[in-house]
């Protein structure tokens, strides 16, 4: 018995007797109460054994497929287009190969991606596969087909991975192991990162940069040609070094654009004579092309992380776009992006013009010397969210405040009644990282949302609060450190994206501004080979998305009267708001979302275009040597035992048993007169 199942064991006896302990001892003597102390053990039993997964009658249905001695795993990934030695494709000489050794009795299988084990297969139906992406799990493959009673695996691959997973399947497999790896070098060059900002005005020349990887490019003089383009219009031709085999060469350019406003699909293409691997040579990008339409827009004046954690969450929770700006010195701007990434220096007038725009205006770090432009566009603004430095920055927001106070301030669990309690409701704010220090202000003058105890001097202070006047709002917040939330994973970072959701949403839902209610994908390009992401804002939930087959040029507003759709769903959202959609093949789709409650005559509430990328980083490494001689099980990783039956957990029947037993003894308990 393994410590693990022991201690199950422990535990489980501990809460049946626990249980029985209740009944007998505690509980009123009522009619009934042997049959409901009998309901309430016997879910218990079943959740005990649920643990223990013992195995019952039958087939496992996650079984890779039948027993053999020897396994042929294949890592069918998109390298294996590349072509072979002796002509075709080296995917056509390992299914040959492949149906060689099934006929001598050898399993097949191909190792997919994630947790889910590997697909048994048998010649003719690899015959009508064809490698795909992203590349498969081959450490769950090999373990998955070991728990299937092989005796011995075979992997094929180009191996175009890191050494360190072939260190790991050479130490951590419990079944012998043969590494072949087919292919070798070949000439090929690829785009490996094209970073663009997310929006530029009209007549702004584009800035950005990409790289280059390569193998067997030639001589020294080998050069590469790269391509951009703006839809189907050429932009510019650049020539750069051939990479050296597994380095990468940076490429920065600078490019006017079509006066057109708008969004503009944006491409660059690699262009190099006898490249064998075209689907690395091109990666696309969506920009935004004009003037700004009224987004979120992050102005800070001192260094911090606030506004690199906010940036980002505002975005998502608004639907709006954003830009950050954070002074870099006398009238000298940082551009923030999205995702973090530092842009272009700007100067003080070009900001100020961003700020005039801005539908979701935040100051951060204001005090008493800020320029007299930042408090002019604050007092202008409908909808600010303040993160003040010191009394300057909150008497800016109408507050009076003391200096700040020093020290750990963690959130008061108890929440005064306002628009953001329901956005916190449910959630550990006593558990959360406290903050490093707080403006003591009357809070008189504006309503209190959140507040704080000094964990040292037991003091309370407010940390949040709401403030209108004539249709102007104000989020002040009299904390500081709130990204120490954003910075840790689970219910603090929920608890970070939940707060300013609420503010953001309050702030605009003023009569000057009203939340972005647009059902969007996550990004106008997404992954290849990966789920559809959309984000749905809270109310859209059951909208009808429609994808359409579209083309990469034309207007932002398709026509879709008489296309046939390639995909029609409800939006579904889980966590964070995003639903996903299953994987689409490579290229540009138009949508078009519909209300849930919306006629047949109604327009849609939203068109656009999204795109899946045909680009896949497959050739971006180099193929790793792997040992020519077969690799012995490791030595203390204990082989996985051959499933008897079907394992319990597979079998829908207890989860079915333990509802209805405890069910069952609820409403028991009720009719007896029992709590």
């Amino acid at each position: 018995m393994t410590g693990s199942t022991l201690l199950i064991v422990v535990l489980g006896a501990a809460g049946i007797i626990l249980a029985a302990f209740l009944y007998l001892g505690r509980e009123m003597r009522v009619r009934g109460r042997g049959a409901l102390m009998a309901l309430r053990l016997a879910a218990l039993i079943l959740l005990v054994l649920l643990l223990l997964n013992p195995a019952l009658p039958g087939v496992d249905p996650a079984a890779a497929g039948p027993t053999g001695t020897t396994w042929f795993l294949i890592d069918g990934e998109l390298s294996l287009l590349v072509p072979s030695e002796a002509g075709g494709s080296l995917w056509e000489e390992v299914v040959e190969r492949a149906e060689a050794l099934a006929a001598d009795g050898t399993g097949l299988a191909l190792a997919t991606p994630g947790l889910q084990g590997p697909e048994g297969t048998d010649p003719a139906t690899l015959r009508l596969r064809a490698p795909s992406h992203p590349p498969g799990n081959l450490r769950e493959g090999i373990l998955r087909l070991a728990e299937a009673g092989a005796d011995s695996v075979v992997v094929v691959s180009t191996f175009r991975r890191s050494s360190e997973v072939i260190a790991d399947l050479s130490r951590d497999v419990p079944v012998p192991l043969r590494l072949e790896r087919v292919g070798s070098e070949v000439r090929n060059v690829g785009i490996g990162d094209l970073t663009l900002p997310p929006s530029v005005r009209a007549g702004e020349a584009l800035e950005g940069q990409l790289s280059l990887f390569g193998e067997n490019g030639g001589g020294p003089g080998d050069s590469v040609t790269v391509e951009l383009r703006a839809g189907e219009e050429s932009l510019q031709l650049l020539r750069a070094p051939f990479p050296a085999p597994g380095a990468e060469v940076s490429v920065p350019f600078s490019v006017d654009l079509p006066a057109d406003t708008g969004f503009v699909r944006v491409s660059a293409t690699a262009q190099l004579t006898g490249d064998v691997f075209p689907i690395d040579d091109e990666r696309v990008r969506w920009i935004r092309v004009g003037e700004p339409e009224g987004g979120v827009i992050v102005l800070s004046l001192r260094p911090d992380w606030e506004p690199r954690y906010l940036l980002p969450v505002l975005e998502d929770v608004t639907g709006l776009e954003g830009e950050g700006f954070l002074a870099a010195g006398t009238g000298r701007f940082l551009q923030l992006g999205a995702e973090g990434e530092a842009g272009r220096v700007l100067d003080v007038d070009q900001v100020q013009e961003r700020l005039m725009g801005a539908r979701l205006l935040v100051l951060h770090g204001v005090d008493d010397a800020a320029p007299d432009w930042v408090e002019e566009r604050a007092r202008a603004h409908p909808a600010v969210i303040h993160l003040p430095q010191g009394p300057g920055g909150a008497e800016l927001a109408g507050l009076q405040a003391a200096a700040p106070q020093e020290g750990a301030w963690t959130p008061d669990p108890e929440l005064p009644p306002s628009p953001i309690s329901p956005f916190l409701s449910g959630l550990s704010l006593a558990g959360l990282p406290p903050l490093s220090a707080v403006f003591p202000v009357d809070g008189e003058g504006g309503g209190v949302v959140l507040r704080a105890r000094g964990t040292e001097s037991g003091e309370g202070a407010a940390l949040l609060l709401l403030r209108e006047e004539e249709g102007v709002r104000r989020g002040v917040a009299t904390g500081q450190g709130f990204w120490r939330w954003a910075a840790r994973e689970g219910e603090a970072r929920t608890a970070y994206r939940a707060l300013w959701s609420g503010v953001a949403g309050w702030l605009l839902t003023a009569p000057a501004g009203v939340v972005g209610e647009e059902v969007r994908p996550v990004a106008r390009v997404q992954p290849r080979g990966e789920p559809l992401r959309w984000e749905v804002p809270p109310g859209r939930e059951g909208s009808v998305l429609t994808l359409f087959a579209g083309e990469a040029a034309g207007e932002l507003e398709p026509s879709l009267a008489d296309a046939v759709p390639a995909l029609q769903t409800e939006l579904r959202p889980g966590e964070g708001g995003v639903a996903s959609l299953p994987v689409l093949d490579p290229g540009v789709y138009a949508f078009e979302v519909r209300s849930p409650d919306a006629g047949e005559d109604d327009p849609p509430a939203s068109l656009g275009f999204v795109e899946v990328e045909r680009w896949a980083p497959s050739l971006r490494r180099l193929p790793v040597e792997v040992p020519d001689s077969l690799l012995p099980a490791s030595d203390g990783v204990e082989r996985p035992a051959a499933a008897a039956g079907r394992p319990m957990r597979t079998h829908p029947v207890p989860y079915l048993l333990i509802l209805v037993l405890l069910c069952a003894e609820w409403f028991g308990r009720r009719r007896v007169g029992l709590r």
